[in-house]
């Protein structure tokens, strides 16, 4: 079935995407300097390394980083998950909305560029699985191929509704070895224009290794 989104919402979303995207673009052409400068002028950036789950990233200076406990019980596949949330931005029941969100989940065979292509199919069912069932949920951009950190893997843009806020989401899946890395940056509808720079200067900025041992 197919779900239609309405033109209002439609270009909220498709600006919020645009905006990212345009951030990530600048990103991946403008200088960046050393931990704690700028990679374009006005979004600063601070260095999170997690060698032990094989990715470091650059996050929005300011935001809070929060790494809760996994629960194996609820999800036997996750291996890590840590937050950045901006402390002033949108909430919703004292929760963040403006958030930038990675988790390590163990998958069952090691993944290459040939079996990620192979196995395209399963990579999307397992994307929108994680997406999970959200209030008012549309998919705006289906998962599609794309590239991060060097990696293959899929795209996609969804909104959702939560206490009556709007949210917009850009979402990536990278299979990398034996690892699939959920990266998801949010931002409600009020917050996007400050939010989506920030978000998409963090996504890009991604980089994949061996987890330490």
């Amino acid at each position: 079935m197919r779900i239609h989104v309405g033109q209002a919402e439609r270009r909220w979303v498709m600006a919020c995407v645009v905006t990212l995207l345009l951030a990530i673009a600048l990103a991946a052409t403008g200088c960046s300097g050393g931990y704690g400068d700028t990679t374009q002028a006005g979004i600063y950036l601070t260095p999170f390394d997690s060698g032990e789950h094989g990715f470091t990233i650059m996050f929005p200076s300011g935001y809070v980083r929060t790494e809760p406990p996994v629960d194996q019980d609820a999800d036997p596949s996750l291996m890590y998950q840590v937050y950045f949330a901006d402390p002033e931005g949108a909430q919703s029941a004292g929760t963040a909305l403006d958030v930038l969100a990675i988790a390590v989940h163990r998958m069952n065979r090691t993944a290459s560029r040939d079996d990620f292509r192979e196995h395209l199919d399963e990579f999307r069912q397992m994307a929108h699985g994680l997406v999970g069932k959200r209030p008012k949920l549309r998919m705006v951009e289906p998962f599609e191929v794309a590239v991060l950190g060097g990696k293959p893997a899929l795209r996609g843009v969804f909104s959702y509704r939560i206490s009556g806020q709007d949210v917009a989401a850009m979402a990536y899946l990278v299979p990398v070895e034996d690892r699939a890395y959920w990266i998801v940056g949010q931002a409600s509808r009020g917050t996007w224009d400050s939010a989506g720079r920030l978000l998409g200067s963090s996504i890009d900025s991604i980089e994949f290794a061996e987890p330490e041992e």
